[in-house]
């Protein structure tokens, strides 16, 4: 494996965390949050390291109130988009919060299916769960785990102390976030760095030449590269020495759009031909500046079908377009 690729799997969890995390916060922020936007600002702001979306957010919801009334189709959603959650923070207090939202999401699904060992038992254990510590719950749950008499029972005795457990936990995590939130605490593991930015150029390679936008884009991150290469063939009939093996063979953009997401309208870009043999390339996206490079004026590689010399695709908040030049072969 090369050293693009070590720092490529190095970077790959916390890009695509702090991806998810900012785009989160600032969906809360702009009134137009998600339930999983929402759980994903918790944890974000529980762990720090986005102070000033941080205090611009507004007090957050309970993770139980948020998971309270939600129809079955959209409760297994969530439970798809938790273990992406799960796969990317792997801290200790994020791996618990997020085994409480499952516990709690399957409670839900199993009580709308009308599960009768759990319906009846349930008044009985609450009553039991309200004076116990989250400590004591998990003693608890060691304890019912290791039964092997009457197994529906105790399976239902289970999942109701897991619940227990669970709400617990929201409480807990809740009453810390909206002291950050509310009280203007300084934030942990403020940092001028952009994962972004680090994840995108961990992945370039040795033909790759980075290069600057005519103007600031605002909020949106990027990163633009050129790709370099020679051309031998054109070489061979145009120059009388072998110097031209950085030809500019097509480019790639990557640009993050934190606030957006992806069922929102999909950034647009366009060209326009300039008269020194140059083009613009303008991205436009809702709600941020237009993004102006300027690159080569020549015709793109856009095959009919899938292939490596092109690709446009926008993804949770990142619009990425990869083209190459369209290659003429020398003809006598």
């Amino acid at each position: 494996m090369s050293d693009v690729d070590d720092r490529w799997l190095a970077n790959q969890d916390e890009f695509e965390l702090h991806q998810l995390q900012k785009s989160a916060l600032l969906r809360v922020i702009d009134n137009r949050a998600t339930e999983e936007d929402f759980l994903c600002a918790h944890m974000a702001i529980y762990h720090g390291g986005f102070e000033r979306e941080s205090r611009e957010c507004p007090k957050m919801a309970n993770p139980k109130s948020i998971l309270d009334n939600l129809a079955d189709d959209k409760l297994i959603e969530l439970l798809n988009t938790v273990k992406t959650f799960k796969s990317v923070d792997r801290r200790a207090e994020s791996v618990e919060f997020w085994n409480s939202v499952t516990n709690y999401l399957n409670m839900r699904l199993n009580r709308n299916q009308d599960r009768l060992a759990v319906t009846i038992m349930q008044p009985d254990v609450d009553n039991l769960m309200k004076t116990k510590t989250r400590a004591e719950l998990m003693g608890l749950e060691t304890e019912i785990k290791g039964k092997e008499d009457d197994p529906e029972y105790w399976n239902g005795v289970l999942e109701l102390v897991q619940v227990a457990k669970a709400v617990k936990a929201f409480d807990e995590i809740n009453d810390k976030v909206n002291k950050l939130v509310s009280n203007g605490i300084t934030i942990p593991e403020k940092t001028d760095k952009s994962p972004f930015k680090e994840f995108i150029l961990s992945q370039m390679e040795q033909n790759e030449l980075l290069f600057e936008a005519i103007n600031d884009p605002g909020d949106a991150e990027y990163v633009a590269r050129a790709i370099v290469g020679s051309n031998a063939n054109y070489q061979a009939h145009n120059y009388s020495e072998p110097h031209l093996s950085n030809l500019v063979q097509g480019y790639k953009f990557s640009i993050y759009y934190p606030r957006l997401s992806d069922s929102d309208t999909v950034p647009k870009f366009t060209t326009t031909k300039q008269p020194n043999g140059t083009a613009e390339l303008k991205f436009v996206a809702d709600g941020y500046p237009d993004i102006k490079f300027c690159i080569l004026n020549e015709p793109w590689d856009k095959p009919r079908y899938s292939s490596e010399r092109y690709r446009s695709t926008f993804e949770r908040g990142v619009l990425q377009l990869d083209f190459r030049f369209k290659f003429y072969y020398y003809k006598n």
